[in-house]
């Protein structure tokens, strides 16, 4: 009734209002024809007939003739305001639009309503030559609705009042129950799913109460279950190593785990199709066109340098929906890494390994060919067997100690030494040859140098092979230097000669196994690119560092860092 009532009352304002403005509008436009005619055919504006028009055309209304300066040509009130001015904005607005113009103006001292409409009076060319001004009271009007108000009004009170004293027994019958069932389910929202509701009755209320019990221990055990199965599956994302991105149907990412943001650099989960790398999107493509749904797999390069593989499946929430896909990334770079480094190795220990072994079996069959009974020729070549098997072994020997410190298996003895000691008996090993090849071999060690704890053949391992590469590659009468002094926290040693020098593009791979900055030069010198490798995996078992600074012909000089031991013994 309230709906309908309000409904009503305003279609009624809307409907009489209308009428009255249709029927105010009706009769200025009659009377701005009348005018206009009249205008047109040269009768004077205050003719006795043009004058009764305005007298009564519209009862109980004032009306105004204006010409197009707002001054009043004849009115319907009192003829001695003829040739004052009008100057309401209605009539203003209807002569330059050219349209009628409404507005409701309500007396200041009885509180009383009027309507305001001017209309504009137009000649054959449609130019405003004046105005139709009617001000026409609604007193009758609203009178007339609210009667119509009060007796609606009236009716709807009444029904209720019966309404309310009819519905209120019937619906506490009704409500309470429910009311019940409402509660219940309000908690069971909260998530306190041990409701149950007292069944008072076997009708239609009864009937909701035990559907509710049954639907409230069902949805106790389905989210359980779930929650459980949900809490091991967020456990298992969680903590895999591989990442995982989820695209539903509508190609929206609905998940995406740790560690596929950090393989592909995302700061967020909440992760757009159009930010996914550009061989996931294709996978995805791919995948979606694929009317068999096969997996597929693709690898591709990570943001951060790293090797990455997506593997991806399909899958379906139900046979209505689209079918979404699922992104398994898994980082193989290592894994590539280390099958990059194993071919390597095998190439360059079957390359190192087959030149003596090419270079013994040339002189072998050449003595076996005859000269062996040439004295001069079969010793010279027997002194290059035994050379090349030297080689050969000392290249075994380097591959399995190499071997033992990337298993770990190196024995190790760590004692504190003193750095004195260890470049003394250094530079004592390398003397005689620095004497006959005119050298300048100096040693120079800061006196307040600590000791080091570490193994004592493996550091001297590391030092013969540095300062036996200095001596190699520099000429006669260069120079060699050792120092060694004490930079917090560590202690540095330094070997630097005036050598041949590295070439700068060079410098980065000198540490890689079987890398020889000059072939030729290094397998003259009987090289095979492991010595700075085992230099540096020594080096750094100890918890120091080595580096290396050259420049080409003007010698080179390497810098081993070791941590300083906490106390040394007298």
């Amino acid at each position: 009734m309230q709906l309908v009532g309000l409904y009503f009352i305003r279609s009624l304002n809307q409907y009489f209002l209308g009428n009255f403005n249709d029927s105010l509008g009706t009769s200025a436009k009659t009377l701005a024809t009348a005018f206009s005619n009249a205008h047109e055919h040269g009768k004077l504006p205050d003719s006795p007939e043009l004058r009764e028009l305005v007298k009564y055309s519209v009862p109980n209304s004032l009306i105004y003739v204006l010409d197009r300066n707002g001054i009043i040509v004849d009115t319907s009130d009192n003829s001695a305001l003829i040739g004052e001015k009008r100057v309401q904005s209605e009539v203003t607005r209807a002569l330059l639009d050219k349209s009628v113009q409404t507005a409701i103006w309500v007396d200041p001292t009885n509180k009383k309503r009027y309507t305001f409409l001017a209309a504009p009076i137009l000649n054959h060319a449609q130019v405003p030559i004046g105005a139709v001004d009617i001000l026409a009271p609604m007193d009758n009007l609203y009178n007339t609705i609210n009667s119509i108000e009060n007796i609606f009004v009236t009716g709807t009170i009444v029904a209720l009042i019966l309404t309310i004293l009819l519905g209120i027994p019937l619906a506490r019958t009704i409500t309470g129950p429910i009311a019940e069932v409402t509660a219940r389910a309000r908690e069971m929202a909260k998530g306190n799913f041990n409701q149950l509701v007292e069944v008072k009755s076997k009708d239609e209320i009864g009937q909701l109460g035990l559907t509710f019990n049954y639907l409230a221990q069902q949805l106790k055990t389905a989210l359980h279950e779930k929650e459980q199965e949900k809490t091991k599956l967020e456990v298992v994302l969680e903590n895999m190593g591989e990442g995982v991105v989820a695209i539903d149907g509508e190609e929206a990412v609905i998940l995406v785990n740790p560690m596929a943001r950090t393989m592909l650099g995302y700061a967020t989960d909440r992760i757009a199709p159009a930010d996914l790398p550009e061989e996931i999107r294709s996978l995805i493509t791919q995948q979606s066109e694929d009317a068999r749904g096969l997996p597929m797999e693709k690898r591709f390069d990570g943001p951060n340098g790293q090797k990455l593989l997506g593997y991806v499946v399909s899958f379906m929430m139900d046979e209505s929906s689209k079918r979404g896909n699922v992104v398994v990334i898994r980082d193989v770079t290592e894994q590539e890494r280390m099958e990059q480094a194993r071919r390597n190795f095998v190439a360059d220990v079957s390359h190192e390994i087959r030149t003596p072994l090419t270079t013994i079996r040339s002189y072998v069959e050449a003595l076996t060919e005859g000269a062996i009974h040439d004295d001069q020729v079969a010793r010279r070549f027997l002194n290059v067997i035994a050379s090349e098997s030297v080689r050969m072994t000392r290249l075994v020997t380097e591959l399995l100690q190499l071997s033992r410190l990337d298993a770990k298996k190196e024995q190790w003895d760590p004692t504190e030494e003193l750095i004195p000691d260890i470049l003394i008996d250094v530079a004592n090993r390398f003397h005689i040859q620095a004497k006959q090849r005119s050298m300048d071999f100096t040693v120079d060690i800061a006196s307040d140098i600590p000791c080091i704890r570490v193994d004592r053949d493996k550091i001297d391992q590391v030092l013969d092979n540095i300062v036996s590469n200095a001596f190699k590659y520099t000429p006669d009468e260069g120079t060699v230097q050792i120092r060694a002094a004490y930079e917090l926290p560590q202690v540095k040693i330094v070997i630097a000669d005036s050598g041949v020098g590295i070439p700068v593009h060079d410098i980065p791979h000198v540490f890689e196994r079987f890398y020889r900055v000059d072939k030729a030069r290094s397998r003259k010198s009987g090289g095979a690119g492991l010595g700075l490798a085992i230099a540096k995996e020594i080096v750094e078992r100890h918890g120091g560092d080595i580096a290396i600074e050259s420049i080409a012909e003007r010698g080179t000089t390497v810098t081993i860092s070791l941590p300083i031991a906490g106390g040394c013994s007298e």
